[in-house]
């Protein structure tokens, strides 16, 4: 899989905002499945990282078929989970 542009480089696991910041101002992601927007919205985990989060039923045509489907999307933060 290719790397974007805007990727956090993957050695670096320092967290680039801290998570009371993240909960406070971030906006929720819309992601595009089939022909379906999704929206996830932000999410403090049970494991302490914050990122985004989105669990719903979208339907997926697929050889002129619509097909129920359920999607779990999960967005973590890099470095997010506080230190032990």
């Amino acid at each position: 899989m290719a790397k974007s542009s805007n990727s956090v480089p993957t050695s670096s696991k320092a967290p680039q905002i801290d998570n009371d910041t993240f909960m406070e101002t971030a906006q929720p992601l819309t992601v595009k499945i089939g022909e379906a927007l999704t929206v996830a919205s932000p999410k403090s985990f049970s494991s302490g990282s914050v990122g985004y989060y989105c669990g719903e039923k979208v339907t997926i045509v697929v050889d002129g078929k619509p097909l129920k489907c359920q999607v779990s999307m999960s967005v973590i933060v890099v470095g997010s989970k506080p230190a032990e």
